[in-house]
């Protein structure tokens, strides 16, 4: 029972006992007022109800908060995008050089035409490039770079030459820079080379040249170009980093010729529809090349030196008769 229902009830009773005792000491009054009492007693209560403060109860209002989650958003299916190839085709010029150049071998490509030139890449055995120029007395082709923008100059040793070689133009050697030490002489290279024979070898003709290295450094590579004559008519163009042992030997077995050796090149041609022939050989090594040209009749197999470029070459001295007049004395 709640505890202001209860403080009016002991009110109540405490009222009626008190006028029950006020009226038992009233002699005069011998008849009990009932009906007062009450009436009195119910005043009392109702002034003390009145009096006690009536609480408001608040209701308390439990809120249960639902947590609302966004919708979880599914991402579309990734798709993976198919790689689209673009085949990049390289642009030739509208009027090719002349000439090209196929590759035998690996070789640097550098800014001039010997090895104290800066490099300014490779161009690697199989290669082609076009050829725009040449070095006037040396082996060595300007070509387009094939590793970036411009020109470079390439050493002929492992170049094998195609289209019109006679209309590739000579072009001015650029300068080198100063170099940071004095080159040394003995480097240039300087050999003799001779006419042997002509062979057989896997049953083709080839022509051999005896190669004595007469310089302090090692030869390392040579190239031979065969010409039908009359008309200067190339058949055939060869070219090897490697010597031979003897002249009957088809095989190339020498890596480098040492200095004071004597070693064998070879080219294979096909002497059909010529008998007489003429060869540019060249020999090399890092600083350089030794040239000559040597003409011969395949039914004779004659050597005849006709044109030396190359100063470092000694000649071969040519013994000169002269012819005494014997007089004839008259009989008598």
């Amino acid at each position: 029972m709640d505890r202001k229902i209860w403080q009016v009830v002991i009110t109540y009773l405490v009222t009626v006992l008190v006028l029950a005792a006020c009226a038992g000491q009233d002699n005069s009054q011998n008849i009990l007022d009932v009906q007062a009492i009450e009436a009195t007693a119910k005043e009392v209560i109702r002034q003390t109800a009145d009096a006690i403060p009536t609480a408001t109860l608040t209701p308390t209002i439990t809120q249960t908060i639902t947590p609302v989650y966004p919708p979880t958003e599914v991402p579309p299916p990734t798709t993976t995008p198919t790689p689209t190839i673009t085949i990049t085709s390289t642009p030739r010029p509208t009027n090719p050089p002349a000439a090209s150049v196929i590759m035998g071998g690996d070789t640097n490509c550098r800014g001039g035409p010997s090895s104290h030139y800066d490099w300014l890449g490779y161009i690697f055995k199989g290669e082609t490039a076009y050829v725009v120029g040449k070095a006037a007395g040396l082996d060595y082709w300007l070509i387009e770079n094939p590793d970036d923008d411009g020109t470079c100059w390439i050493w002929g040793a492992y170049a094998t030459l195609e289209g019109d070689i006679n209309n590739v133009p000579n072009k001015p050697i650029p300068p080198t820079r100063t170099p940071t030490k004095t080159a040394t002489p003995t480097r240039v290279p300087s050999a003799r080379l001779n006419l042997d024979e002509v062979i057989l070898c896997n049953g083709e003709e080839n022509i051999i040249v005896q190669v004595y290295n007469t310089s302090r450094v090692e030869l390392r590579s040579y190239r031979i170009l065969v010409y039908g004559q009359p008309g200067r008519v190339e058949i055939s163009r060869f070219s090897s980093d490697q010597f031979s042992h003897d002249d009957q030997e088809c095989a190339l077995t020498i890596n480098n010729l040492d200095p004071f050796r004597i070693a064998y090149a070879r080219a294979p041609f096909d002497p059909t529809g010529y008998n007489e022939f003429s060869i540019d050989i060249q020999v090399c090594t890092d600083g350089g090349c030794v040239n000559d040209f040597l003409s011969f009749d395949i039914y004779l197999l004659t050597a005849t030196p006709t044109y030396t470029p190359t100063p470092t070459r000694t000649p071969t001295p040519t013994a000169t008769a002269t012819a005494t007049e014997t007089p004839i004395t008259p009989s008598p």
